[in-house]
């Protein structure tokens, strides 16, 4: 065994619980992007897999612990979570707690998936942001006449911002968007919750495999209900 598995496997017999911060899109987790702090708790460690780990204290007992972590790009919304955590039984590996993150507008998606970056905003008179809307993005599928629609939803930031991505569309294709958008452009709009009420943007020209930036902020006084 190599002194760095040794050493790794001696902080998981001394662990009190592993956390694991996934990225919603990826299902990775991500602790090397985020700053975690546990109440009465020493900093964490994180592991080769992005696993952040708290080390026990003695005595061993049950615990209910108070977990916090910020994204250091602010990618990702800010984490917070009370945990119970059962007494260390030596032998038993640590309870590993796996825990999806919110993107932010400022997220940037994987390489070569499709995605939609944008901000609402109330009315264009005052520009408030709208925080807390969920956001989806649709695709016309090409031959059924169809929707498809993303199984991630988006939440609008501080900021109003917001990445909108593709997941789990299927197996239909998208409908190809008219001239003169570019070649291989896909048919789609987002379709945007907030307080009870659904309304979506008119068709969008969205580029396949990359991420489309929309040009001027979505006013929601003026969608489509």
């Amino acid at each position: 065994m190599s002194g760095e598995s040794a050493q790794g496997d001696a902080v998981l017999r001394r662990a009190m619980f592993v956390l694991e911060l996934v990225d919603p899109v990826t299902g990775v987790p991500v602790g090397f992007e985020m700053e975690a702090n546990a109440e009465g708790l020493r900093a964490p460690s994180v592991t080769r897999a992005g696993q952040l780990v708290w080390l026990d204290v003695d005595p061993a007992a049950d615990r209910s612990i108070k977990v916090s972590a910020t994204a250091r790009r602010r990618q990702y919304a800010p984490f917070a979570a009370v945990l119970a955590i059962a007494k260390r039984t030596p032998g038993v590996a640590p309870p590993r707690i796996r825990r999806e993150l919110q993107p932010t507008g400022l997220y940037q998606p994987p390489s070569g998936r499709l995605a939609t970056a944008g901000m609402v905003i109330a009315d264009a008179q005052t520009r408030a942001p709208i925080v807390g809307a969920q956001v989806v993005l649709a695709l016309a599928a090409g031959d059924l006449g169809t929707t498809m629609h993303s199984n991630l939803v988006a939440i609008s930031d501080e900021r109003g911002g917001f990445v909108a991505v593709a997941a789990g569309l299927g197996n239909d294709k998208p409908k190809p968007a008219p001239r003169p958008a570019p070649d291989g452009s896909v048919v789609g709009w987002l379709e945007i919750s907030w307080q009870g009420v659904m309304r979506k943007t008119a068709e969008i020209a969205l580029r396949q495999s990359q991420l489309n930036y929309l040009p001027e902020p979505l006013i929601w006084a003026e969608l489509t209900p």
